[in-house]
């Protein structure tokens, strides 16, 4: 019976040890910062388009293309390949370095006044740069491979139509670009400044109907642009939010008071057992008087 009770005992607690695991879990997504509408791609979604993907210190994965930097570029359409920058003006670029990258390789391209935008996979970096700071850069020790940040990279797969939303990001983004970018816009429900954005904390969003298919291109080409994404997309999960966070929250609070009660039980458990050993032993004792009497 003893041996019983001290099971029932660690099954109680192995219980309670699962269900704070489910506590993290929730917490987790409560706080998950990809929970926000906007989420880069991830690295087992990407389409195999390039000309390898073998997983190497030159592959890149961005937004979906996949590529040897080495080897090639992926075939993309002939309007979202970037154009060859005039000297001195800015572009967008890909600077893939040998890795690990390490710190100080990262103060040498931020000394040639190079402006990181975002890092890429693998041991890469997307770079606002004039064509003389792609040369500065290609001359650099630690870098395997200079190459543009194409139009086609800032393009979501599953854009179908012009309802859409454009994330620009730079802290000091010019006014032409947010007049170039309001131009080609027919209608806009929304835009403004953000910094609820996932890879940065200053950005500029747009949200509404596009005059047409080739203005899409024209966005993609302007260097301070990010991204280009489904308006459907971008409100996903800003449709549901609240219901979500209501049975997330229910969730806790549920899993919670399981875990009160349960340690209410243990405790209680834990009393009767140590009662019983009291009373076995006092049982115990009472034979051996009563045997030594004899």
């Amino acid at each position: 019976m003893r041996r019983r009770d001290e099971k029932a005992v660690w099954r109680v607690l192995a219980l309670v040890l699962a269900i704070s695991f489910i506590i993290a879990g929730c917490s987790g997504i409560l706080d998950n910062d990809s929970v926000s509408g906007f989420s880069g791609p991830e690295i087992g979604s990407v389409i195999d388009i390039g000309t390898r993907a073998n997983f190497t210190n030159t592959t890149i994965f961005v937004n979906g293309y996949v590529f040897d930097c080495m080897l090639g570029e992926p075939s993309l359409p002939p309007d979202l390949v970037a154009p060859a920058p005039k000297s001195g003006v800015i572009g967008v670029y890909i600077v893939n370095c040998v890795g690990p990258i390490l710190q100080e390789w990262v103060d040498a391209l931020r000394a040639l006044n190079i402006e990181i935008v975002a890092p890429l996979h693998y041991y890469a970096y997307q770079v606002r740069i004039t064509p003389e700071q792609a040369q500065l850069a290609k001359n650099l020790s630690f870098v395997n491979w200079v190459g543009f940040y194409h139009p086609a990279y800032k393009i979501a797969s599953n854009l179908d139509g012009h309802e859409v939303q454009v994330v620009l990001y730079d802290q000091n983004i010019p006014n032409t670009t947010i007049q170039q970018v309001h131009s080609k816009f027919s209608s806009i429900k929304q835009e403004g400044a953000t910094t609820s954005l996932n890879f940065t904390e200053d950005g500029y969003v747009f949200e509404g109907t596009l005059s047409s298919s080739v203005a899409i291109s024209e966005i993609a080409a302007n260097p301070y642009v990010q991204a280009i994404s489904p308006l459907s997309d971008a409100h996903l999960f800003d449709d549901n939010k609240d219901e979500i966070n209501f049975i997330l929250f229910s969730i806790l609070v549920i899993t919670i008071t399981l875990i009160l009660n349960l340690i209410i039980s243990v405790y209680m458990l834990n009393k009767t057992f140590r009662k019983k050993q009291d009373k076995d032993k006092i049982i115990e004792d009472l034979n051996r008087l009563e045997g030594e009497k004899k």
